[in-house]
């Protein structure tokens, strides 16, 4: 019973919402061509991007941890992401981030893929 009940939670709570978002088009998925490390903080576009969830990735061959932030991101700050992990952010509400404020650090050697949604 307590089995059914967890499915029907889930069923209610990530099932329906995902159908009827991809029914409706509310978010759409874009990607990013890989961003090669340079040891240089970059922004994540040059001109403004609207996005309301970002994903990044970092390659399970990577050597170092890649991180994600401001413009002061760099090899010692901003969120880290260890080799063969992945993290998401996401904005509520009306919100939405500008993919051109939003910076990344990559080792030489080392790539980030990174994937966002947005609606329409």
């Amino acid at each position: 019973m307590k089995f059914k009940n967890t499915l029907r939670k889930l069923f209610l709570l990530v099932i329906i919402p995902t159908i009827v978002m991809a029914q409706t088009g509310l978010l759409n998925p874009y990607t990013i061509a890989d961003i090669a490390g340079s040891s240089h903080t970059v922004a994540l576009a040059t001109n403004f991007v609207p996005a309301k969830l970002i994903q990044f990735t970092a390659p399970s061959g990577n050597s170092s941890p890649v991180r994600y932030g401001d413009a002061s991101t760099s090899s010692s700050r901003g969120t880290s992401i260890t080799p063969a992990n992945k993290d998401n952010i996401g904005a509520t509400g009306n919100g939405y981030f500008n993919l051109a404020n939003v910076y990344v650090y990559v080792a030489t050697g080392d790539t980030l893929q990174v994937m966002y949604w947005y609606g329409n």
